[in-house]
Parts: structure tokens; C-alpha cells; sequence
């Protein structure tokens, strides 16, 4: 409540006296503190101006992720990985595509974010279960057998990644019984 009633009244002196573009982003982040995502984006974009950098699009990115405004965020986020391409931004434009069911430019965006830095795997992870959903076997596994190289034995990469093999040798002779028939 206490960040809501600060957020009306900067806005109420903002009328009063011009902000600065600091101030545009404060009241952004009280907004998002307030639990009101959709104002903080508006608020944020105001901030930010014409050439937010990578990590203003980040930001951005994440709250219209809150907001639910999902065609943002990925415009948001492919805009930073273009600027300034980590594996981190290049997952999260995966991990939205995937939220969008764009099953293949997930995959795609999470082979890059692989490429680029594939800590303990999960970046293959996410390639492998894309691939699955797009039942494109051959590559999930490839994807699954890298977490497994890459993972620490036991951990929970590993164990997704072995058992998302066993339900792939299992979908195949399910295809091949199928075929045969």
C-alpha cells in the first residue's frame, strides 16, 4: 500500500515540476513494487526514452512479463539480445517464445543462448524440450545427451535429462510399432 500512495504522489508533483528521466524510472519502480506491472512498463518506456540500453530493455522486458503482455516482453527482450547478445537474454527470448507457443523460435533462441554459455546444461534443457514439443527427436536427444555431459551427475539437469531420453527411446519404437503396422 505504502509504495502505491508514493507512486500517486510523485506523479502528482511530476505535474508540478518536469521530471528527469531518473525520475521516470523511480516512479516505474514503485509502481512495479505496488504490484502494478502494466503502469511500471508506461512509466518505464517514458524513462528509458528512444535508446534504452540492453539492460533498460531487460527490465522492461521482465515487467511487461508481470503485466502479461507478452508480445512486449519479446519485443523488449529481442531488442536487448540484439544489442547486447548474452545467453541469458537469448534464453529469456526462448522462454517467452515457448510461453507464446512458438515452439520453433524458442528452440532456435535457446540454441543460441547454448552457444554463447551453457551453464550446467540448461540451455540444452530447454532446446530439448522444445524439440519435444516440436517431435523433433533426434535433435531433443542430441540436446538432452549434451545436459548430461555438461551437468553435475545427479543434479536435477541431469535427472530431467535422463528422463526425457527414456520417454524418447520410448516415443521411437512407439513410431516404429506404429509404422510397421
Amino acid at each position: 500500500k505504502a509504495y502505491g500512495k508514493t507512486a500517486a504522489a510523485l506523479e502528482v508533483a511530476f505535474r508540478l515540476d518536469p521530471p528527469k528521466s531518473r525520475d521516470w524510472k523511480r516512479l516505474g519502480n514503485l509502481y512495479r513494487l505496488a504490484g502494478v506491472p502494466r503502469k511500471a512498463a508506461e512509466t518505464y518506456v517514458r524513462a528509458f526514452g528512444k535508446n534504452p540500453t540492453a539492460g533498460d530493455l531487460d527490465l522492461l522486458a521482465r515487467t511487461y512479463g508481470e503485466a502479461h503482455q507478452m508480445a512486449n516482453a519479446l519485443n523488449a527482450a529481442g531488442r536487448a539480445a540484439k544489442l547486447a547478445p548474452t545467453a541469458k537474454r537469448l534464453s529469456r527470448v526462448g522462454r517467452i517464445h515457448m510461453e507464446l507457443q512458438d515452439c520453433q523460435k524458442g528452440m532456435d533462441a535457446f540454441e543460441q543462448a547454448a552457444q554463447l554459455d551453457d551453464p550446467k546444461g540448461v540451455n540444452s534443457l530447454y532446446v530439448g524440450y522444445a524439440a519435444l514439443k516440436l517431435d523433433q527427436f533426434t535433435t531433443a536427444k542430441t540436446a538432452f545427451q549434451s545436459v548430461l555431459q555438461k551437468a553435475d551427475p545427479g543434479s536435477q539437469n541431469a535427472k530431467r535429462a535422463s528422463s526425457s531420453l527414456k520417454a524418447i527411446e520410448q516415443m521411437m519404437k512407439q513410431q516404429q510399432r506404429t509404422a510397421s503396422n
